[in-house]
């Protein structure tokens, strides 16, 4: 129901900025496929031309007027689902198969226990790694940052931390 009230609040919001940008009375404009139209045979203002690359922060307005479940047109039917053929071929990009010019690796190392406190760490046998970058060290938080994934994890095993002993939950 929030999720509802949420879309119907920003429905009204897109309608609104719409209406005064094309002079029309709010009442005869609908969403569709992106657009704020008249109907289905104009094009109207697209979502992005109205939020002009602006933060969209509006309160849920608990009062605002739902859609009458009768005029939905994509919860319960069926969706054709374009993402099957690419992840069973592989072709898929899943986030981890994700690469950036000068993309970085890190590796978080973390104590036995939860609550355990970083006392020392020496990190010589990783800088000996080839593309090992740096140590990251606040606080007790430790990582390393390599260039790619397996010198970053290679150094992160070859990290030697000691943590304190915790005997928490």
């Amino acid at each position: 129901m929030q999720i509802r009230r949420a879309a119907a609040t920003a429905r009204d919001a897109l309608i609104a900025a719409a209406a005064d940008i094309l002079k029309i009375a709010p009442d005869a404009m609908s969403l569709r496929e992106g657009y704020v139209s008249l109907g289905p045979s104009t094009t109207g203002v697209s979502f992005g031309a109205l939020l002009g690359g602006r933060n969209f922060n509006l309160k849920i307005d608990p009062k605002v007027r739902l859609k009458d479940p009768a005029t939905y047109t994509v919860v319960g039917r069926p969706v054709p689902r374009l993402d099957i053929p690419d992840k069973v071929s592989g072709r898929f990009t899943y986030m981890h198969d994700l690469r950036v010019p000068g993309m970085l690796h890190a590796r978080v190392i973390r104590p036995a226990g939860v609550g355990a406190q970083l006392l020392a760490v020496n990190d010589s046998a990783a800088r000996k790694i080839p593309g090992f970058v740096k140590t990251v060290q606040a606080g007790n938080f430790l990582a390393v940052v390599a260039r790619n994934e397996w010198a970053a994890i290679r150094a992160a095993r070859a990290v030697q931390a000691s943590w304190s002993d915790w005997q928490g939950l």
